[in-house]
């Protein structure tokens, strides 16, 4: 037996035809798709929803991590530490569940992102 493999004539026409379609119709419904914001179903229940750029200003916070050396955070996916530039602003302090952010405007306005409050049941 041939260790290549043999296309029939039928099946590579398929193949062919596949290919052209896929190629002249996905941009167009690429295109033509309306922008929606999507649900992250992995939040949990009472998670309020956020517009496409995130919380506040665009920043979500998601995760903080404090250690001897260092405060970080995950800000819109992206690990930051105290000092460093994230979008149109800088992280003045990160705490253990939330980020205070000046914004490099005129203003120099403060704000805090904070992490969802965790709900722990107590058993009896």
């Amino acid at each position: 037996m041939n260790a290549r493999t043999v296309l029939r004539p039928g099946l590579l026409n398929v193949c062919l035809l596949n290919v052209c379609l896929l190629g002249t119709c996905l941009p167009a419904v690429l295109h033509a798709a309306p922008a929606t914001t999507l649900i992250d179903p992995t939040q949990p229940s009472g998670t309020p929803q956020t517009d496409a750029n995130g919380g506040a200003g665009g920043w979500r916070l998601s995760a903080t991590r404090i250690t001897p050396a260092k405060r970080l955070a995950v800000i819109n996916g992206t690990q930051v530490a105290e000092g460093d530039l994230i979008g149109a602003a800088r992280v003045l302090r990160v705490s253990h569940a939330q980020v205070k952010l000046v914004k490099l405007d005129a203003q120099g306005e403060v704000v805090t992102l904070r992490l969802l409050q965790a709900e722990v049941k107590k058993t009896r």
